[in-house]
This record gives structure tokens, sequence and C-alpha cells, in this order.
């Protein structure tokens, strides 16, 4: 950072202060990937790179009124620039290879196409799900995302009587967001042991079940929003303090700069594009009721106890859901052909590997009822969020204090990912085969019919640093229920409704992150020297054993929910194979935990069951808990600071899972499955120990 001061206008006085600040970064890390290997002298790493370019500046301009009378004014600038890449990205490209069909590009060359090969005939199955799994980097790679954001923000400050009011604006414009997000821009192929009963014998024979191939389309996405505010902190007594504000809130619907996004209409059944758009370019009708109070209170008891509350409503102006509800990545813009065969004697679309690829990138070409369309209900308003609290806070001898909150939110217009094309369900569950726009294929809809609730209560004991010691102690209890998933979160339950046209009754439940007890304690303590150090035991023993420092985090933390599925039916309750959500197995007894409670049976497996015939399963979401949490981390430090003024070399010894806990993952879900109900999987480290040292200089 850069302080500076300008001279003529700006220069520095009572009245004025600019400044300025500017940052740059850079960081590169490798993320994990598929099963690695070598094919024909080309790398399938196990990995693939990511970078990340930031730069940042601010200025600000600081000036005095009136006595009464401040005005802040502050102007920031953003940019990133991300980027994941195939390990082999500009190596090896798919024509060296001979690969046919798929024309190589500089923006995503490198490496083979995706290659499953599933399991079949006692094949080795090193992947997960059996079979050799994946060779070749993940489909969405390589992906990126650059973003450039203006923010201009102006804050007056008046002082009256009892009174501190503020009221601005915070505007954000224009903001750009540039981003690749497609699959198979290299292609992919399946081989599921169709043809010969075994997937790898498909695979040398060359005849793929399933592919795709998708064309190069990047988003030029925009929008903006704007902000407005006012707040008043009054002194209503000396002993009460009222904080009183309201804020206003909107944003557009983001839109394609080209005008390549499209929607649909759910009275037509049609699609439309911005050329035709009752609604402007961002396709949904905008929301300009974001109307938000915000309200305080802090209460002085006594000398040593405040009383406080409070109450606010918060608006969600932006999000993004991954690829899923992106309306630029639809057709005509976006070719994402995907094909598969349920034949034994015929390959996919008559492919094989030898003659490549032969797929159509043509718009007009591809048949839509194969193609997924995302979609948004274009009478969707902004996600708000509803969160109050009251508690008290107390002074306590020996320099504690003790907070204890209750605190509650409430989420409403949360999103949903639904399947529009979901077929109908009979009564007892059983699917119609009737859909309701047989033109379409699948329809990955996102529409704010959610809601969530939290009830949480918090207890807080701090002791600030003093003889050498200082610690926290927090404890937490608390319930969430909510009917949305986040599509990116493993583990808890699916993240398309397995149910589309009954959203609350089979998706409302336990929350995925619903903890509901929590532990965690910190502390810092100077190690005091020995007593033979400090009685003269010898000046080297005085330098190097005095002033260490020990300081630790203890996490503990009852399981995580989790959910019953039927995956076996998953392929049958979805659509033409465009999107299969995790179908819900039948509960037949109380679901309880296993009263064993091992690896090999954590639940009652014979209170579940796969639906048959194949139809919409009786239990719920996230019925169970995992496994318990407990984890204990330690450091050892010592700065010695004999190197001038402003250095120092730091000495540390960390150890991660201080006492080597075993931290078990979830059980397997899937009631489908010849491991049902036993754990195989770890959701934590074993102890890990590292020794450093730093020079700070």
């Amino acid at each position: 950072n850069d302080s500076y001061t300008a001279k003529g206008d700006f220069q520095l006085n009572a009245a004025n202060h600019l400044f300025l600040r500017y940052a740059s970064g850079h960081r590169f890390r490798f993320v994990p990937g598929a099963f690695g290997g070598i094919i024909d002298g080309t790398s399938t790493s196990a990995f693939g790179r990511q970078k990340l370019k930031s730069h940042s500046a601010a200025l600000g301009w600081d000036r005095v009124l009136s006595p009464r009378a401040l005005n802040e004014f502050r102007l920031g600038w953003g940019r990133d620039d991300s980027f994941a890449e195939q390990d082999p990205f500009g190596l090896n490209t798919l024509a060296s290879a001979g690969i046919k069909g798929v024309q190589d590009n500089p923006i995503y060359s490198g490496g083979l196409p995706g290659i499953t090969i599933n399991s079949f005939g006692g094949v080795p199955q090193p992947a997960a799900g059996g079979g050799l799994g994946r060779l070749g980097s993940p489909d969405f790679l390589p992906k990126f995302q650059k973003t450039n954001q203006f923010q201009w923000a102006d804050t007056v400050s008046l002082s009256f009587g009892r009174h501190q009011v503020k009221f601005g604006a915070d505007l954000r414009l224009p903001m750009r967001n540039i981003f690749l997000d497609v699959p198979g821009l290299r292609g992919s192929w399946t081989f599921t042991g169709q043809y010969t009963g075994i997937g790898l014998a498909d695979f040398l024979l060359g005849y793929p079940q399933a592919a795709q191939l998708s064309n190069l389309d990047i988003a030029d996405s925009r929008l903006w929003m704007n902000s407005y505010f006012v707040e008043d902190s009054w002194q209503f007594s000396p002993r009460l303090t009222l904080n009183l504000g309201l804020r206003y809130d909107y944003a557009t619907w983001p839109y394609e700069a080209r005008g390549g996004a499209t929607n649909l209409d759910l009275a037509t059944g049609q699609k439309f594009t911005p050329a035709g758009s009752p609604f402007g370019p961002g396709l949904v009708q905008p929301d300009r009721n974001n109307f938000a109070p915000r309200l305080g209170l802090a209460y002085r008891l006594t000398p040593n106890t405040v009383l406080r509350a409070g109450y606010g409503r918060f608006y969600q102006l932006f999000e993004r859901i991954g690829s899923e509800d992106q309306m630029e990545l639809n057709l005509p813009w976006l070719v994402n052909n995907v094909v598969s065969t349920s034949s034994t004697t015929q390959t996919v679309n008559n492919m094989r590997v030898a003659t490549g690829f032969n797929l159509s990138l043509d718009p007009s070409s591809v048949d839509p009822t194969k193609v997924r369309l995302r979609a948004v209900n274009t009478a969707n308003v902004m996600p708000s969020i509803d969160q109050w609290n009251a508690g008290f806070q107390r002074a306590l001898p020996l320099e504690m204090v003790l907070t204890m909150d209750y605190v509650g939110t409430k989420g409403t217009h949360l999103s949903v990912l639904r399947n529009l094309n979901q077929q109908l369900f009979n009564p007892d569950g059983t699917p119609t085969g009737i859909i309701l726009y047989p033109g379409l294929g699948p329809i990955e809809f996102r529409d704010n019919m959610g809601n969530s609730e939290y009830h949480g209560l918090e207890a807080t004991l701090e002791k600030r640093w003093k003889s050498g010691l200082a610690f926290s102690v927090a404890y937490t209890w608390s319930h969430s229920i909510d009917m949305v998933v986040d599509n990116l979160f493993s583990g808890g339950s699916g993240s398309i409704v397995p149910d589309s046209w009954n959203v609350k009754a089979t998706n409302r439940g336990n929350s995925d992150f619903d903890y509901r007890h929590r532990l965690v304690v910190s502390y810092v303590y100077q190690l005091p020297a020995p007593h033979w150090v400090n009685s003269g035991g010898g000046r080297a023993a005085y330098h190097v054993l005095r002033d260490w420092r020990a300081s630790g985090v203890t996490l503990a933390r009852t399981g995580r929910p989790f959910t019953i599925f039927a995956n076996a039916n998953n392929s049958v309750l979805g659509v033409r194979g465009g999107i299969t959500s995790d179908s819900y197995a039948d509960c037949l007894g109380s679901g309880a935990l296993s009263n064993r409670r091992s690896v090999s049976e954590w639940f009652n497996v014979t209170d579940f069951a796969v639906p048959k015939p194949p139809r919409l399963g009786s239990c719920g979401r996230n019925t169970l808990f995992g496994p318990n949490f407990v984890n204990f981390d330690f450091n050892l430090s010592r700065s010695f600071r004999y190197f001038g003024e402003g250095r120092s070399l730091e000495v540390r010894w960390d150890i991660l899972n201080l006492f080597n806990t075993t931290h078990l993952g979830l059980p397997d879900q899937n009631a489908s499955s010849k491991t049902f109900g036993q754990i195989s999987s770890l959701s934590g480290d074993p102890r890990i120990m590292q020794f450093a040292l730093k020079f700070i200089f």
C-alpha cells in the first residue's frame, strides 16, 4: 500500500483527506482431477492447474463540510482473471494424437478427450464406482472467469443533538463477467461394456456407448447494482442507544452483451431470446421491491452488563450456481451435443474411436429433446434473509467476558434447482411417462421458491491477554431446516430435487450443514522459563528456553446429516437421460442408527429398501446423522529478535490432529449398493507435523 498526498486542489489540509491504494497479486495452485495414466505417449495427469491474477485500486476523499458534517467518497476498482486448465494444456493436441472430428483450438487444445471406462467382467476397480474410471482431464477444463467491477460510494455523516445520521449511495457499475464454462470441448467417450460385457474390451475395440461434444462459447455477462441507505444512531438516554436504518437495493438481471441468452416462457412453452423478450435483455422481470429495514439497540443494565438486540433484512443481488442457471449456455449459442444408446449391437451414433467424433455442432441440426435447457423463472425475485438476535455481555473478574446470544435467521425466495421436464407421477409415486414440454429435453430450472430457518444459542467466554494467557471457549447449539441445496456441496443431499412437483414435501429437512452441537476452544499460553534458567542456569539456556508460546485450537461437533438414496431408480425417475436426481429410498422402520454403530454398519440397513417398481421413495431428506468429529491442533513457537530492528527469526512446530484421532466420513447412503451403510472414507487427515523457520525482515 502506498500513501500518497496530491497537490493543488487536493492538498491535504484540515478539510480534505485524499488517499490512493493499489494492489495486485498472483496465485497458482494444483487442483486434483481424475485418474491419471499414459496412453499413446499422451500424459493424462491426475492434476489440473489453476491460476488467479488479481488487481485492485481504491481512491478515497474525505471532506469536512462543516463542524457537524463529513462527506466520505470512495471509488474502487477490481479485476480478477482466474484460469483453470488441464495438465497437458497446449501440448499433445487432439490432431497429433490422431483423434478425428474435433477441431484443435489454442484456447482449449491439449491432452486427450475424456475417456470413461466402467466396470464390467471383473476389471480392476481403482475408480470410485468401479472400472478404470476416467482417463484424460475433466470435461469442464479448461475454463476461465474474468471479472471487472467499479464501485462508487458516497456517505454523508451529520451530527446534531443525540443523533448521528448517515445517508448515502453505493453504486456498483459497470460490472462485467466474461467466462468459459463449457463441458466436452475436446469431446468425451464412455465405454460401459454394453457390447462385450467388459468395459475395457469395449474401449480396446473402440465401441463407445455415449459421447458428447461442444462448441466454444464464451459468455460476456454484464449487470449493475445500486443501493441507497439512511441510518440514525440515537443516544436515547445515557443507558440506551438505538440504531434505526433503511436500505434500498436494486440490481439488473445479468444480461449477455451480444444478446446471446435463451430463457423459457412457462405459459407458452416456447423459448425466447433478448430480441423477443418482454422483460428486457436480462430475460427476467426486474425486482424493484427490495426495501431492507434495520433495527438495533444496546442497553447498559449495570456497569458490567450490556443487553443487545437487533433485526435486519438483507438481499442477495447476485447469485451464480456454477453453470446450472446460466441462460447464456443454451441453444443456439452453446451446442452441447450429448448422445447415448441402449443398443447392445449398435454403437452410439454409429461411432468408432478410429473414425473419431461424428457429432454435429450446427444448432439447427441438433435435436432439442436431447439438449439440456438452462432456464430461470421469469417472475423470480431477489432472495432475502431476515436476521435477528438478542443477548447480553458481561465483564467478569480476571479479564474475562461472557457473551450469550440467541440468533435467528429466516431465508425467503431462495433458489431451488428442479427438472421442469421431469415426468409427472401417480398418487402412489410411480411415473406416468407424461412430461409438460415434449418438444424440449431436460430443463434445469432455477426457481426462487425455497426457504430456510435457523435458530441458535451461542455462548462465548473470552479471556483477554494477561499474565501470559489468553483463551476463548465458544459453544453453539443450533438447528437449521431448509429445502434448498448448494449444488457444489457433496455428501448431504442431491442438488436437483427428486420430485419437481412437490418440492416442499420431499426436500424440506435438516440442512446439509446442520451441526446441532459445536464447541471450539482456542488458547495462547506464554510458557514460563524453567526455574533453574531464571536463577542463573546459564546465559545460552536463558536465551534459548525463554519466551516460548504454546497455542492450539480444539474443535468438537456432532455429525452432519445425510439422506438415504435409491440410485438404481435415478434414470427411471428422470427424463431422457439429461438430468437425473438422487431418488429417495423407502423407509420401512424407524431408520435409527445401529446400536453397534461401527464402520461396517452405521445404521440399521434393514430399515430401508429400494422402491419397487421404481417410484418416489418415502424417506425424507437428511434424516440420519454421520459420525461426530473431535480434533486437536497444537502449535509451539518462538520468535528470536536478535537481528536488528524489524527483523526476527520465528521457529514453529505445528501438530495437526495432535492425538491422531480417526475422523470417519459418511457411510454409503445408496440402498442399491452392496456396501450400503458401511463407512469406507475419512473426513479428515491423520496426524501431520510440520516444522518451520521463518525469517521476517
